[in-house]
């Protein structure tokens, strides 16, 4: 074997050095320490690669295990004498970088956690939530289509039994709705329907995503009956967007035809309560009370 300059790497370009990297990089597995070690001090490239590697593996990975670090400290007590003296602890997660990573929105660290790592797109955290719900929380929408897209369960559940769409609803403004579109065109399911349709009744969103939330709150156990029931049509006439309203009417028109308890038809009812957007609505569905066109 030839000599080197000292401070460069030998260059070889037959046998094993004239594999890729990657490859060598593989074959080090079955190789005694003492040989790999040998072969990375002979090989700029491999070392180069390893190095690499060991970088995007501490970026992309999961702890394991929860192991808490314990902060002893001293901290003075109000009451007494000024030197008495207790102690405390604080416990610490350790560090958790994909999870981060999928908090910031760091969306090319996920990919490669999941395609090149094949980290599950179903993994939790060590509080027991799931990535996809941290990607919800933190409403980052590509995070969620990266993970969707990799086969993430959509309806996998926290340690509190909340599923994906129930922390979008736990948050939900009108401007997350990007999110909303994508678990529910991936099926995604809610634990809580009520909070569900609340989102529905209140947030101004678009007609085709109301209807699509009311059904799959039906589909997730509220029965139709109950929720546009004759009071709470009357209701939605004081607190919730005409959009709703519409969708309700669409679904059992019969609540056009009603009367309030004190006898007042809906157009009047929304009237004195101030709704002119409202009554705008009802008399473009032809409520009964409403004024001919």
């Amino acid at each position: 074997m030839s000599s080197t300059p000292s401070g460069t790497a030998m260059t070889h370009k037959t046998g094993i050095y004239a594999l890729p990297p990657e490859l060598i990089l593989s074959c080090a597995e079955y190789m005694t320490p003492k040989t790999a070690f040998a072969l990375s001090l002979t090989c700029m490239d491999l070392r180069a690669v390893l190095t690499k590697l060991i970088a995007e593996m501490r970026e992309c990975c999961l702890a394991e295990a929860v192991h808490y670090h314990e902060l002893t400290y001293l901290a003075s007590i109000p009451a007494g004498h000024p030197r008495t003296r207790t102690y405390r602890t604080a416990r610490a997660l350790p560090p958790q970088p994909l999870v981060e990573a999928v908090r910031a929105g760091h969306v090319g660290t996920v990919k490669k956690a999941l395609t090149k790592f094949h980290i599950s797109p179903d993994s939790y955290d060590l509080q027991a939530q799931p990535l996809v719900h941290l990607a919800v929380l933190y409403k980052h929408p590509q995070i969620v289509d990266v993970l969707l897209q990799h086969g993430a369960d959509p309806n996998v559940t926290s340690n509190r039994l909340e599923t994906a769409l129930d922390c979008w609803a736990n948050k939900a403004t009108a401007e997350d709705v990007a999110v909303l579109r994508l678990l529910l065109a991936a099926g995604a399911n809610s634990a809580m329907p009520r909070l569900l349709d609340y989102r529905a009744r209140t947030l101004d969103l678009e007609i085709g995503l109301v209807e699509q939330m009311v059904l799959r709150g039906l589909a997730c156990g509220l029965v139709l009956e109950e929720l546009f029931e004759d009071q709470t049509f009357f209701l939605a006439l004081r607190y919730a967007t005409p959009t709703y309203v519409r969708v309700m009417v669409a679904m059992r028109p019969i609540l056009l035809q009603l009367r309030s308890q004190d006898g007042r038809g809906p157009v009047a009812y929304a009237a004195d309560h101030d709704r002119p957007v409202m009554v705008a609505c009802l008399v473009e569905l032809g409520a009964w009370d409403a004024p001919p066109h």
